[in-house]
């Protein structure tokens, strides 16, 4: 039994500026489009489902995330229905249907209410800040790190803050997973993990992620297919600034994870000085220098419209990029700080720290709510996807001694 939603084109439209109605089902978008292969063929597929109301399909779609926006559907379409835009729509839209508080649905719909959203976390966390440290709830004075000040509130307030983020990630994620394995095409599938033994899809489970990871989010081989040659070879292609700016987020929650094991678990020496070339500290700096190359292209190229790609940029785009670029230049600032002497720190200088600190809160505390949630729910549908057609590629080719007799009926 498959669900129509008669209004889904109009609901889709609140995420996003295009005109699928001018649509004529031509398929000169699928036929530009770098990354269509063979039984995946979007767009058209999705403005389809979209048009027959089948929502369900629709978020749960693998094409949905194999998309990156490059642009050239909507620059081929004859009648500029701009098809790009309708992906980019169709996802944000996926996303708010994860998002079980509504929070996604709100802010998308209402930049005001973004705006909003962002100052209570603004509040919350910088005047969290500010009266921790000036009464001193803790009972003792913070250690001599991020330029001397909120040391251990930042400690415990990022433990707290963490604790309640992971459990909303948590639940997108599981709404995701849910939604994705009870649609079409998956659902049509359940009998076949019947057929296998419990080690082979474990073995096919782990290989299909360790696969999606590395070329999906290690190298990001698809995107990197899809990526722009129009611009000059002495300019980084969108697949660089988009690595830069992805493995400086790696490298510095590396970084943050791997001080809080080796300073407070292992060493007990919780917030204390360390020099400039301590290795953990060198792997923040040097991250934090890819993430800020790749962020300051992405927003100098969004400026400059330099190809296709950039001539179009949403609301969450910028507010993703700048948050991004506050974080890490503040961040940069604050380290600063901790390597000059006290007697010559400024009297600004933990307002500095405030604004580093809010910045990053805004990043975490949007992640399941906007444009940032793809870094979860991409690589998790493609995993779902990769991980059913490995099952089925490998029932049909097992030697004809060893097939399941429903094998042949299942998989036709």
């Amino acid at each position: 039994m498959i669900k129509v939603k008669p209004n889904l084109m109009d609901e889709l439209h609140d995420y996003g500026a295009f005109d699928v109605s001018a649509c004529f089902n031509c398929g000169t978008c699928t036929a530009t489009c770098p990354l269509v292969e063979e039984g995946n063929e979007f767009p058209r597929i999705l403005i389809r489902l979209a048009q027959l109301g089948q929502e369900e399909k629709l978020v749960a779609s693998k094409e949905l995330w194999m998309c990156y926006y490059c642009g050239d559907c909507s620059a081929s379409c004859p009648r500029e229905a701009d098809p790009g835009e309708f992906m980019m729509a169709s996802r944000r839209y996926a996303v708010s249907r994860f998002d079980f508080s509504g929070i996604s649905r709100s802010i998308y719909k209402n930049k005001w209410l973004t705006f909003v959203y962002m100052a209570l976390v603004a509040i919350i966390v910088g005047g969290g800040l500010y009266y921790a440290d000036n009464n001193k709830i803790f009972g003792v004075d913070d250690h001599t790190i991020l330029g001397g000040y909120f040391y251990e509130t930042i400690h415990w307030g990022g433990i707290v803050s963490g604790s309640l983020l992971g459990l909303i990630l948590l639940a997108g994620i599981w709404n995701m997973y849910t939604r994705v394995k009870s649609s079409e095409p998956l659902r049509q599938r359940d009998q076949i993990d019947r057929l296998l033994p419990l080690s082979v899809k474990t073995k096919l489970a782990f290989r299909t992620l360790v696969s999606t990871l590395y070329n999906e989010g290690i190298l990001q081989k698809r995107f990197r297919k899809d990526d722009d040659e129009t611009l000059p070879p002495e300019r980084p292609t969108r697949w660089t600034i988009h690595m830069s700016i992805v493995w400086g987020f790696v490298g510095l929650a590396a970084a943050t994870g791997l001080d809080y094991m080796v300073k407070d678990i292992v060493l007990n020496q919780a917030g204390q000085w360390v020099p400039i070339y301590y290795p953990i500290r060198l792997l923040g700096i040097i991250s934090g220098i890819v993430l800020m190359y790749g962020t300051s292209y992405a927003l100098y190229f969004r400026y400059t419209k330099p190809s296709q790609y950039y001539k179009e940029s949403t609301f969450d785009d910028w507010l993703l990029l700048w948050l991004v670029w506050l974080a890490g230049f503040t961040g940069f600032v604050t380290t600063l700080f901790v390597y000059i002497p006290q007697s010559i720190m400024p009297t600004w200088a933990p307002w500095i720290v405030i604004v580093h600190v809010v910045a990053v809160a805004e990043l975490f505390f949007i992640l399941p709510f906007t444009k940032f949630a793809h870094v979860m729910y991409r690589p998790l549908a493609l995993w779902m996807h990769e991980y059913e057609e490995e099952k089925i590629n490998y029932l049909e080719n097992l030697p004809p001694e060893e097939e399941p007799q429903q094998v042949v009926e299942l998989t036709t």
